[in-house]
């Protein structure tokens, strides 16, 4: 078995991934690996949780541009921390991202579910858009 009690059962995962890093920056529910024109960082835990996509096992993920030399939002193609930050913006996005669900044993993430994610960050913006356009008018 590749993984450990924190993580659980990470074999397929590893399967799907061309590298795998376990214990990724000293703990053990880190992760971190590459495939194709990805590299991600994942804090996975052995059981699901509702901290999780879809209450599922993954409670923190980033995948970025295999090339972006250092871990932030430039090149940032999705952002999962314990909510949605940066959603998949296209159809090889969402695949590989449904590729990493599954490999945990956990539910993909539809297209339905996707459209409504994204209509739900978009409508968060726009309201963080007029409350900053609001708070400089006030002279804030």
């Amino acid at each position: 078995m590749i993984g450990n009690e924190c993580t659980g059962d990470l074999t397929k995962l590893s399967e799907l991934l061309d590298t795998i890093e376990l214990g990724a920056g000293g703990s053990a529910n880190w992760v971190k690996g590459t495939k194709g024109p990805f590299k991600i960082s994942a804090k996975i835990f052995a059981d699901q949780s509702s901290y999780g996509i879809k209450d599922g096992r993954i409670s923190k993920l980033q995948i970025c541009d295999i090339n972006q030399g250092h871990w932030g939002f430039d090149g940032t193609y999705v952002n999962y921390d314990r909510g949605w930050d940066v959603t998949p913006e296209n159809i090889e996005e969402l695949v590989f991202l449904n590729e990493l669900l599954v490999a945990l044993g956990d539910d993909p993430i539809s297209l339905t579910e996707f459209i409504e994610i994204t209509d739900r960050l978009k409508e968060i913006a726009a309201i963080d858009s007029a409350a900053d356009a609001t708070a400089a008018a006030e002279g804030y």
